[in-house]
């Protein structure tokens, strides 16, 4: 009886050891993904262009002396992406000849029905930029990249200021910027990426891939 008595000690002090050791466990195991914990992206809005252009489209605007007709058009492409599956693949042809102004800009963009409030925010977005547009033969003509919104029910706009490309940015994938500041960017209609060939560069017909646009 004696025994018995000291075997159910035992296996009482094993239950516990046992218990103990399965809670232990539990916890080291679910303690990585407490450190993702609040984290989230519901106050950034971005674009990924994965399998859709989220009703982002060239501009077709034109007028009697300019336009932005240098971009003629946009797809899906999974040729280059800075992240996930696919990016925007923008299609340009910039040509030779300056004289009508017709075809030297082009823009990729997106209107909003309802406008947003970019007050306090940063637009970013990737552009990937082709290995000849930085080479010695755009470098004194440069093409120009730029971010820009439009705002109000005048569609005023702002810019980012233009990049040049052939002198500040490098072959494949750069981050660009704009904060709009004091220009209504809590009433924006519409923001976009211009790219513009400089008088005098030389025409230029390829592929300029974004991705990533987000606010």
């Amino acid at each position: 009886m004696k025994n018995f008595k000291v075997i159910l000690a035992l296996l009482s002090v094993v239950s516990l050891m046992l218990s103990f050791t399965a809670c232990a466990s539990k916890s080291t195991e679910e303690e990585p993904a407490s450190e993702t914990k609040g984290v989230s992206s519901a106050d950034k809005v971005s674009y990924g262009f994965e399998g859709s252009l989220e009703n982002w489209c060239i501009s077709t605007w034109e007028s009697e002396t300019e336009s932005e007709l240098g971009c003629t058009n946009v797809a899906i492409s999974t040729d280059q992406k800075a992240s996930g599956s696919s990016s925007a693949a923008v299609t340009c042809d910039f040509k030779e000849n300056n004289e009508s102004a017709k075809t030297t800009k082009g823009a990729f963009k997106i209107n909003y029905d309802n406008p947003i409030n970019l007050k306090g925010k940063l637009l970013t977005a990737k552009v990937f930029i082709p290995e000849e547009l930085v080479s010695e033969k755009f470098k004194s003509a440069p093409i120009g990249v730029k971010l820009y919104i439009k705002t109000t029910k005048n569609y005023s706009w702002s810019d980012g200021g233009s990049i040049d490309i052939a002198n500040t940015l490098k072959p494949g994938w750069n981050e660009i910027s704009f904060a709009p500041i004091d220009v209504n960017e809590s009433d924006t209609r519409e923001i976009g990426i211009q790219i513009t060939k400089a008088g005098g560069s030389p025409g230029w017909n390829g592929t300029i891939y974004i991705d990533d646009v987000s606010y």
